[in-house]
Order: C-alpha cells, then structure tokens, then sequence
C-alpha cells in the first residue's frame, strides 16, 4: 500500500508509523509545508519520501490522508480531489465536520479518529495512540475509508455531520475550553503542580493541548460551543445555588 499523509504533526506521524507496523512492506510519503517540522521528518527514517511542496508529490497513491490543522484542510482536500483519480482514497482527520460541510454534501467522506495527546510535533508521535481506537467517519458510500481505518484496528461509526459537531462539542470540545480555563485560573496558586490531586492534574493535561490547534477547533464549531457554554453554566449556577 502507498500512502501519502499531508501535514506531519503528532497525529500524521502517529497514523504514519501505525500503517508500517501494520504492514512492514507499506511505502508512506508526506507534505511538510512548515520548515521546522520537515527537518524533523527528514532526520528521521519514518517516511519514505519527504516533500515541501504539493506539486512535488506523485500522482500514484493509494490513499492520501490530510493530516494539517482545520484552517487548511478544505484547500488541501481540493487540491487534492484535483490531483488524484477516483482510484486514490482521499479522507482526513479533522475534529470538526462544518469547515468542509460543503465537500461532505457533495460526496466526499471525512474522518475523525478519537484518540490523540496533548503533545504536539512528528517527534512525539506514537503508533499506540491509534491501538483500539475509534473512528467516526462522516459522508455517504463511506466504505472504501471504513476499510482503510478498520485495516488499523479501529472501530468505526457513521454520524452525518451536524450530529458530529454537537456531539463532539459538548463531549470534547467544551471539556477542552475548561481545560484551557482550568489553567489559566489555577496557574498563579502556589505550588500548584506539586500538590495537585489527580482528578484535577487530568483537567490540568488537557489544558496544555496545542491552543492554537484547539482555537481554531473552537472557531470552527463556535455555535454549538457557544450554546454548550450557556448550559453548562446553568448547571453550574443550579449546583453553586
């Protein structure tokens, strides 16, 4: 199998040294736009090809995964839908559905891999991450990117992709925006990190995942966040009362 993954980040790299465990015989390229992070993958033997450029690339791929942050991801998929043939799977990873809605309406299969870490960059990833994990891919004749991830191991479901977008805004994306919250409002207490017990250190985890990444996450689905804000602050207004 040949696989070009776009954006080499923890979650491309992890997805990359998951499809050679696998199969030890697979050949997986990537497209690294961001200098810094190209190094990284040119130092190490993770990949088989390497480019900075999209047009550098070969057309003769059996599936390419787009791996890059949300802002980039429709431009990426078009570009690709351009380049490839029908032959070529093209899906990717990104936590929210409503940025590319319009190709989803259209025919084109997203997915959502439910696993990750708060850690950042093609040197942190680990293949474990995608051992047992779920999938929610979204978009009609979903079959051919339900095989690629089931071939890894993983679970997969179907949701259309306004039910993906709550769903995964009150179920991870709101406890992310009290993650980052926690943090900031818990950071000035002394000694902090040395006596915090383990129920709030997990919260105090999740708050140091990429903020970047995560803003555009929440930007992204700021509607649904929005109204899961306003009713978890009731809740918590009932509680406090």
């Amino acid at each position: 199998m040949k696989v070009l993954i776009i954006g080499s980040g923890f979650m491309g790299t992890s997805l990359a040294l998951k499809l050679k465990q696998k199969n030890s015989e697979a050949s997986v390229s990537c497209i690294e736009q961001n200098s810094v992070a190209k190094a990284e993958v040119d130092q190490s033997d993770i990949y088989d090809e390497t480019y900075h450029e999209f047009n550098e690339a070969s057309d003769s791929y059996d599936a390419v995964i787009v791996c890059t942050n949300i802002a980039e991801v429709k431009n990426n998929v078009e570009k690709c839908q351009e380049k490839f043939t029908s032959s070529t799977l093209i899906t990717d990873i990104s936590s929210t559905k409503k940025h590319i809605s319009t190709l989803i309406n259209e025919g084109y299969v997203s997915s959502h891999p439910i696993c990750g870490s708060e850690q950042s960059g093609p040197k942190t990833a680990n293949a474990d991450v995608f051992d047992g994990a779920r999938v929610v891919v979204v978009g009609q004749d979903a079959e051919r990117v339900k095989n690629f991830w089931q071939g890894l191991g993983c679970s997969v479901f179907e949701m259309d992709a306004k039910t993906h977008d709550k769903f995964f805004g009150y179920l991870s994306h709101l406890p992310h925006l009290m993650a980052f919250a926690f943090d900031k409002l818990t950071k000035p207490i002394p000694h902090r990190d040395d006596l915090m017990p383990e129920s709030s250190r997990e919260l105090l985890r999740l708050g140091k995942s990429n903020e970047d990444l995560w803003n555009e996450i929440f930007k992204d689905n700021k509607e649904i966040l929005d109204e899961s804000v306003i009713e978890f602050v009731k809740h918590l207004t009932n509680i406090k009362n």
